[in-house]
């Protein structure tokens, strides 16, 4: 559209990009500023990407500048059943652009070529997505980002390292996760089982997703990988309702249970004394002997005689609903406020938080880690 002309002593709003310390003592800083319009006007930018796209959608791009270097620039489309929701401008690396060890062809990257690409990340800084549209990563059932997984969720992946502390399963091309030495076996071991080796398919749940930090938590504990329901969130449990996780921390008064994103539960040390006590880290299969639904918090039992099963308690339906899990990234915008933050769990590296995000009503599980507690 052109450079805007500007006169000088014309008060404008701009916003910081970057400051850089002074190499002398004594002398100023440089503060970089931008006046671009997305960028002054960050929050509605994010949030209008966000809403168009999510990681892992599927658009329609057109390609409007190619560049051999770089990749190609283009002007995205999101439909609905026929329906044009909104237009986004995007980028496709040029390695992105086809197979791997191969040269697109040039009626593909001619400008006003169509076709379908996936969305790997956001590009706030220049209010675009990122894209791909290698055929690889256009296949059914292909991971692009942690973003697109849910804690509790079954997914099988490749061994592409084993380390003492435990081994990296990869899920795709974009997605690694780890799973912890205690998380190997239902009875944790000593050192890494020698039938875990590089190369080999395993069976895994998330544990914990958090796609800011590139992180990713998995258990190949087979008692939780193949039990028909996940934990995922406290308000999810019912009283008598049997289910199954693993012993994270034993305390003076009790056993601490792990579930999946961030949900537990405390096994009292009486109830510990009267049944045979499980080790640190062991797999246990418990009841819901006590839900306080105020403070949302959980007292379990080893005694699973009055038990039931989580689709006996809940209905098919709200079981398969609780047990898929909800994404925090599809409720919670990036910078968004959050409000009616609870602390319900706390440890050296951190807090987990329950809180209601500004722009929704639910309510979500968050970490905070020991950095951004206080300046």
């Amino acid at each position: 559209d052109g450079i805007p002309e500007f006169k000088r002593n014309q008060r404008v709003t701009a916003r910081i990009l970057a400051v850089v310390p002074p190499v002398q003592i004594g002398s100023p800083a440089t503060v970089h500023l931008t006046l671009l319009p997305h960028l002054l006007d960050w929050t509605a930018q994010a949030k209008s990407l966000m809403q168009l796209a999510s990681i892992g959608d599927r658009l329609e791009g057109e390609v409007l500048d190619y560049k051999p270097k770089f990749g190609c620039k283009l002007l995205c489309e999101r439909t609905q059943k026929d329906q044009t929701l909104g237009r986004l401008p995007g980028f496709c690396a040029g390695p992105r652009l086809c197979a791997k060890d191969s040269d697109p062809p040039p009626s593909s990257v001619a400008a006003g070529f169509k076709t379908e690409y996936r969305v790997l990340a956001y590009n706030f800084l220049d209010g675009l997505v990122m894209l791909t549209r290698r055929p690889a990563d256009l296949e059914e059932g292909v991971l692009v980002s942690i973003a697109e997984l849910s804690p509790g969720e079954y997914v099988i992946g490749t061994v592409n390292r084993v380390a003492d502390h435990g081994i990296f399963v990869e899920l795709s091309d974009y997605v690694t996760g780890h799973v912890h030495l205690r998380q190997l076996t239902d009875v944790p071991l000593a050192s890494v089982s020698k039938r875990f080796v590089v190369g080999s398919k395993v069976k895994c749940r998330v544990l914990h997703a958090d796609a800011g930090k590139r992180t990713l938590s998995l258990t190949a504990k087979k008692s939780l990988v193949k039990d028909d329901f996940q934990l995922i969130d406290n308000a999810n449990a019912k009283t008598n309702m049997l289910v199954t996780g693993y012993v994270s921390s034993i305390k003076t008064y009790g056993a601490i249970v792990s579930f999946f994103g961030g949900a537990f539960g405390l096994i009292p040390q009486k109830a510990m004394e009267i049944e045979e006590a499980p080790a640190l880290g062991m797999a246990v299969r418990c009841r819901v002997d006590f839900v306080d639904k105020k403070k949302q918090r959980l007292i379990l039992s080893l005694d699973l005689e009055k038990g039931c099963k989580a689709s006996e308690l809940l209905g098919k339906a709200e079981a398969a609903k609780a047990a898929k899990g909800t994404s925090a990234g599809t409720d919670a915008l990036i910078g968004s406020v959050a409000t009616e933050v609870r602390a319900v769990r706390c440890s050296k590296d951190g807090v987990v938080v329950r809180f209601t995000a500004a722009n929704s009503s639910k309510t979500l599980l968050g970490y905070v880690p020991t950095a951004h507690l206080s300046d």
